[in-house]
Formats: C-alpha cells, sequence, structure tokens
C-alpha cells in the first residue's frame, strides 16, 4: 500500500479506469469515471548484478582453465603453421636444388654424347684411310 505522500512530483503512475457512462453535449463531453486502481511505478536499485556476483570461485577457475587452453591451442597453432611454412620452403629450395642438379646432369650426358660422337666418328674415319 502506497500512502499518498509517498507520490513525489514527477512518479510514474499507472491508472486503471471504470467508464460508467458518457454524455455529449453541444459544445463539451462529460465522462463519468472511477478510479479502480493506483499503481506507482518505483525506480529500481541495482537492476543490474555485477558479473562477479553472479559468477563463483568455481566457475570463475573453470573459465580462467578454459581460456588459458584456448591461449596454449593457439599457441601451438602458430607453431605448427611456422613449422609447416618453414618445411614447404625448405621443399621448394631442394626441388628447384634437384631441377639444377638434372638440368647439369642433362648437359654433361649431352656433352659426353658430342664427345663421344667425336670420338667414334675420328675412329671410323681412322679406319676408312
Amino acid at each position: 500500500m502506497v500512502e499518498y505522500n509517498e507520490i513525489k512530483e514527477g512518479s510514474k503512475v499507472v491508472l486503471v479506469f471504470r467508464i460508467n457512462g458518457l454524455k455529449f453535449l453541444k459544445k463539451q463531453c462529460i465522462m463519468d469515471i472511477d478510479v479502480v486502481q493506483i499503481m506507482l511505478m518505483r525506480p529500481r536499485v541495482n537492476a543490474i548484478i555485477p558479473v562477479n556476483e553472479i559468477i563463483t570461485e568455481k566457475e570463475s577457475n573453470s573459465y580462467k582453465n578454459d581460456m588459458v587452453q584456448r591461449i596454449q591451442f593457439r599457441e601451438k597453432l602458430k607453431e605448427k603453421k611456422e613449422q609447416a611454412r618453414i618445411a614447404f620452403e625448405e621443399a621448394e629450395k631442394t626441388q628447384l636444388l634437384a631441377d639444377t642438379l638434372k638440368e647439369k646432369a642433362s648437359l654433361l650426358a649431352r656433352e659426353l654424347k658430342q664427345l663421344e660422337d667425336e670420338y667414334y666418328k675420328d675412329d671410323e674415319n681412322g679406319e676408312e684411310e
């Protein structure tokens, strides 16, 4: 129950009316009403509860552990990505080195073939004479 002196200026009040009747005249309208209920809207005090009061110590420790695990997982993931990148670069270098060695071997094989051809050509020329 609210006393009338508790209602301050600027307070929000909700009223429920019962309309008993309406009377329409030439220049005015008269309404007969009764107030059935009055409700004072009081401001809420501390409607927002701080999070640290809601979370228990056990939940807090669990949350911290989860965060630590996530951070550790991300660090491991970064390390693995870096290792994969380095391995890929080394594979590319090795492939380039292998290609270079293949080219040198092909060049040497052509030179050897030319020398053999010259040697046997000279041998054939020597036998003919």
